[in-house]
């Protein structure tokens, strides 16, 4: 019988939250969390879910610091997703690839992008010490808008000047992590996740293939890994009109039933999902004896974010992958 070891080691993306990320300039790990305070612009609340019989809500501005701030008032379309790549990354090269974004420049109908119908928000914006600015906000989509949910990032840029965002590419591919100390202060940011949901929504969950293996090439990491990772593939498809928000758990389970190695929290990593795509996972197999065993994979739908009353409930979603360790 195996011994039961602690958990194991698994990389995956969190909710990409872009509450004060780092960007071109410089890195938010070169200021301390109070001057980084003082310095932004901050917006509240971050979430905001509107509808056609709520069109309008009041965002909140506010410079918390004792000198003058001046910022760019940005709107986005980006998530945590690329196309004909890892939706999650959970790759190999974990340490390079930790943190991704994408942001669609120049958003089609087929992107579900609420910026267009935004009326009411400023694009520069001064705050003298200590003030705040409320400013009301309003959704006014087309009268023929399809069913489903639309959503942006509302974005304050508060530093250096910022230079326009240029290409023809449409999906730009923009790593978070770049060391960039010594090139001048850092772009400070704050944001809100705005949706605006068309007709009655439903959270839903696909897996339409998964699969695992046990590597015995040695050439992922073995360092972060150990020697014969568990690489698991899932092809993942959302089944309903909202975008999927929770908690993704996984565990090995031995013949026996009993479980052997918890690959996550007790409740699971917090991670999105605004499109169909691929989500691979690394985790190591260290201390297993050679045998017949389970890998376990559980979606769980969690909205902690959003208001009670507008969080969408979803059945879990589970697939069990039997595997052997040679």
């Amino acid at each position: 019988m195996p011994r039961k070891i602690g958990a194991a080691a698994f990389l995956l993306l969190p909710i990409a939250a872009l509450h004060a990320q780092p960007t071109a300039g410089g890195t938010m790990d070169d200021l301390s969390d109070s001057l980084r305070q003082a310095h932004m612009v901050h917006v509240s609340p971050h979430l905001l879910v509107l509808d056609a019989h709520t069109p309008t809500t009041i965002l909140t501005f506010s410079n918390q610091g004792d000198a003058p701030v001046e910022a760019a008032i940005v709107v986005q379309l980006g998530y945590t997703y690329w196309p004909n790549m890892d939706t999650v990354l959970l790759s190999p090269r974990w340490r390079q690839d930790l943190v991704h974004d994408t942001i669609i420049v120049h958003p089609g109908p087929q992107d579900h992008f609420v910026g267009a119908w935004l009326s009411g928000l400023p694009t520069h914006l001064v705050l003298q010490p200590r003030q705040t600015r409320r400013i009301t906000v309003r959704v006014e989509p087309s009268t023929d808008l399809p069913t489903g949910e639309y959503y942006a990032r509302i974005i304050t840029l508060a530093g250096p000047k910022r230079t326009s965002d240029k290409g023809n590419s449409q999906d730009i591919r923009v790593k978070k992590y770049l060391p960039l100390a010594g090139h001048g202060p850092p772009l400070l940011r704050d944001s809100a996740r705005i949706f605006y949901r068309q007709g009655p929504q439903t959270m839903g969950l696909q897996i339409l293939q998964a699969e695992v293996k046990v590597d015995t090439t040695g050439q992922y990491a073995p360092e972060r890994f150990g020697p014969h990772p568990l690489i698991a593939l899932l092809r993942l498809h959302l089944s309903g009109t909202a975008h999927f928000e929770g908690y993704l758990s996984a565990y090995y389970l031995a013949a026996n039933g009993d479980t052997l190695v918890r690959l996550t929290g007790e409740r699971g990593s917090a991670f999105t999902l605004h499109r169909d795509g691929i989500m691979r996972i690394f985790s190591h197999t260290n201390g297993l004896e050679a045998g017949h065993y389970t890998y376990v994979l559980r979606l769980t739908a969690q909205q902690d974010e959003f208001p009670p009353a507008q969080r969408l409930p979803m059945v879990p979603v589970q697939v069990t992958i039997p595997f052997d360790v040679p």
